[in-house]
């Protein structure tokens, strides 16, 4: 985005490669747009905060769905593991202990 140096005309470009020209229909106040130019700048900024938070978050969560589908995997695995011989329960009846043959303690 640029001003013409007296302010009647404003060039904009988009990412698609399109330039175009505003011309203004009252005599420009160059600090109005000086002053407006900066708070969309200021706006802008916030916008990418909020869209990198939200992408940190976003990350977070699928780390966390991730980490819970290995944990329900594993545990659909011992649930269908017949206990055996080589099982123990806690004394408070909360802790199961498990021993498979390929030497894996769960």
């Amino acid at each position: 985005m640029a001003f013409h140096p007296i302010g009647h005309l404003l060039a904009t470009a988009s990412d698609d490669a399109t330039v175009r020209l505003w011309r203004s229909i009252q005599e420009p106040d160059p600090h109005q747009l000086l002053r407006r130019v900066d708070q969309l700048r200021k706006r802008l900024v916030a916008v990418r905060a909020n869209r990198d938070q939200l992408a940190r978050e976003v990350a977070a969560l699928q780390a966390e769905r991730d980490e819970l589908t290995r944990q329900v995997n594993h545990f659909t695995a011992m649930a269908n593991t017949p206990v055996s011989e080589t099982s123990s329960m806690s004394h408070e009846g909360h802790l199961l202990a498990t021993a498979g043959g390929d030497g894996a303690a769960d």
